[in-house]
């Protein structure tokens, strides 16, 4: 974890304390369970593109329930990101997720604003590690 992603986000307001944040877990992992729902039934129509990106918001919400466990709120997709590996820096399994996911948040804005295709390889890689996040972030907030 580069510790300056995490200072700017915090010297930023891009991630602030917020003492409500801890009773929105329950909520954001609901909808990342249904976002990855909704992205295996994509994912069998062919469109890969779509399945990443919305395996892409299971993932996110995901990790937001991580943060808003530890009593934080976010402004930023990079922010939740690099907030939740320094939040979390003991648990190298969850961290390893987390940054596999952050990978997919920037291929997200590739595909969103660039124009990258996706291939069915790519698109079932996003989809597991989207149910894998979210395994993790059940687990973790038990």
């Amino acid at each position: 974890m580069d510790f300056k992603n995490f200072e700017y986000c915090i010297n930023n307001n891009l991630i602030n304390k917020n003492k409500d944040a801890k009773n929105w877990v329950k909520k954001e992992l609901d909808i990342a369970k249904e976002f990855y729902t909704q992205a295996k039934k994509i994912i069998k129509t062919g469109a890969y593109e779509s399945t990443e990106m919305i395996a892409y918001v299971s993932i996110f919400h995901s990790t937001r329930a991580l943060l808003y466990a530890k009593g934080y709120s976010e402004k930023s997709h990079f922010c939740t990101f690099m907030t939740v590996l320094e939040l979390y820096n003991t648990n190298s399994e969850l961290c390893e997720l987390i940054k596999q996911g952050d990978n997919v948040r920037r291929s997200r804005e590739e595909t969103t604003y660039g124009g990258k295709t996706v291939n069915e390889k790519e698109a079932n890689y996003v989809l597991r590690l989207s149910k894998h996040i979210l395994e993790e972030a059940i687990e973790t907030y038990k």
